[in-house]
């Protein structure tokens, strides 16, 4: 009942502090990652547990944007314009998974890199890296998509052309967002189903063009 693109998982609700003990067996460690637990089970523990199940899982996010604007200007003055194009995607959630993977510090245990952001993360070193809700984030942005510069030479100052304009263009110079991510328009390549999913994935290029048009 729910469209493509959502995001269906365990509810990330913190990380252990100190040692919790409920009967005899049951125990969860400092440095532990704590999901929501919906079941009465004896790893459950005031309703958090260290090692979910399905039946404790729902739905955490949706790639899919509750809407998007846009808004194009141009001015002319003289012999000189200038044009942009500003767009905006709102609502959707983007998982994170380069952070999920490389924010993990039990990478140091294999002799993989990690990011340094995962010293300062309470969690376990040998914690491994667990898909929660943990890893989505609001993936809300504007970006200036382009500006656009250009002059129209006088066509008494080269006869022979119709219609010459030269141009410098922008693409991609300014993006704001609260995604920790490099771009939250993330894509990738393995089909519709795995939309929202940023992982090693390059940003949208920053560009800037020169060019020459000519008439005749």
């Amino acid at each position: 009942g729910h469209p493509l693109g959502t995001f269906f998982g365990p509810e990330f609700v913190g990380v252990a502090s100190q040692y919790v003990i409920a009967g005899v067996d049951t125990l969860q460690s400092p440095g532990e990652q704590l999901f929501a637990c919906a079941r009465s089970a004896a790893d459950c523990i005031d309703g958090r547990t260290t090692s979910p199940s399905a039946d404790d899982y729902d739905v955490i996010g949706d790639a899919n944007p509750d809407f998007s604007l846009s808004g194009r200007g141009q001015l002319v003055a003289g012999n000189l314009d200038l044009s942009f194009l500003v767009r905006g995607v709102f609502g959707q959630d983007v998982l994170n998974n380069t952070a999920l993977v490389y924010s993990t510090k039990g990478n140091a245990l294999q002799d993989k890199n990690f990011l340094t952001s995962a010293l300062d993360d309470p969690t376990g070193i040998r914690e491994p890296a667990i898909f929660s809700s943990r890893w989505i984030e609001d993936g809300s942005y504007v970006r200036l998509q382009n500006v656009t510069l250009g002059y129209t030479v006088p066509a008494s100052l080269i006869p022979q052309a119709r219609n010459t304009r030269i141009y410098v263009s922008g693409d991609n110079l300014l993006l704001m967002t609260d995604y920790t991510g490099y771009d939250p328009e993330a894509h990738t390549s393995a089909g519709l189903a795995s939309r929202g999913i940023d992982y090693l994935n390059y940003p949208n290029p920053r560009t800037i063009t020169l060019g020459v048009s000519l008439g005749f």
